[in-house]
């Protein structure tokens, strides 16, 4: 399923999630003008991207990936955001109990308040006429911040970080498969590969990772994106019935190995 026609379903009220939306409060952002970047912080690159929020601001998760460089179906479908609603109506109904919890969800200090306060954005698509509004300025799409921000760099003359050379990489790239039906299971581990020697196997499920609940694969790959390499992250894993913890190792130079 690519990610229109997900996006599409998902707008028409699959049954499947039905009554799993109506118990938040929708709403959806078509266009990046004047986008909270405080807030909403995700892989720019991808075309459908999903937050649940509590009304304070507080993220439970995010919701949506894509396979290596390139945006794909992977992560994306009916059956996983499903599981992801179920898993953060749950961590509401625990909240503000569970908040500390969440902390590593919450969005990153930012130079940029909105996409257009990059240069190049401003410089294409003006300021804001107002709060929320766009007054007749083409649509600034998600990918466009994500060029913005390596302009930026480039523009500056500094050496751009791999964080954001190559962002959010697929947890393939350290041989950890996840299922695209599910939250964050284990589908598949490459032998040889970093996942291989820290003792996943197939049917493994990620429960928490760094001391953060897991209810997608966006949300492993937030915290591997975020983490500081070298690193050893903590894995609350749950393996045939019982809560094992595991590693996940990043070396320094993770986010080029291949599987």
């Amino acid at each position: 399923m690519d990610c229109q026609s997900f996006d599409e379903q998902v707008v028409r009220r699959d049954p499947k999630v039905q009554k799993l939306l109506d118990q938040f409060v929708c709403v959806r952002i078509v266009q990046a003008n004047g986008m909270d970047l405080t807030l909403f912080q995700f892989d720019y690159d991808l075309t459908f991207a999903a937050f649940m929020l509590n009304a304070d601001r507080t993220i439970y998760g995010r919701y949506a990936s894509r396979t290596g460089r390139r945006q794909t179906s992977q992560g994306t479908g009916i059956e996983s955001f499903g599981k992801a609603l179920t898993a953060a109506l749950e961590l509401h109904r625990g909240y503000p109990a569970n908040k500390s919890s969440l902390a590593g969800k919450q969005p990153l200090p930012v130079s940029h308040k909105i996409p257009e306060d990059y240069p190049t954005l401003a410089a294409r698509f003006g300021r804001p006429a107002g709060a929320g509004v766009v007054a007749d300025r083409n649509c600034i799409h998600c990918h466009q911040i994500s060029q913005a921000q390596k302009k930026d760099f480039e523009g500056a003359k500094r050496d751009m970080p791999l964080q954001l050379k190559l962002p959010y990489p697929m947890p393939e790239i350290f041989g950890l498969g996840l299922d695209p039906k599910e939250k964050a299971k284990v589908s598949r581990v490459w032998d040889g590969t970093s996942a291989a020697r820290d003792g996943f196997k197939v049917g493994d499920e990620i429960l928490t990772l760094d001391g953060q609940p897991m209810i997608s694969i966006a949300d492993v790959q937030w915290v591997t994106h975020n983490a500081k390499p070298p690193a050893q992250l903590k894995a609350e894993v749950l393996r045939a019935g019982k809560r094992i913890t595991l590693p996940i190792t990043l070396a320094s130079d993770w986010r080029k190995a291949p599987r």
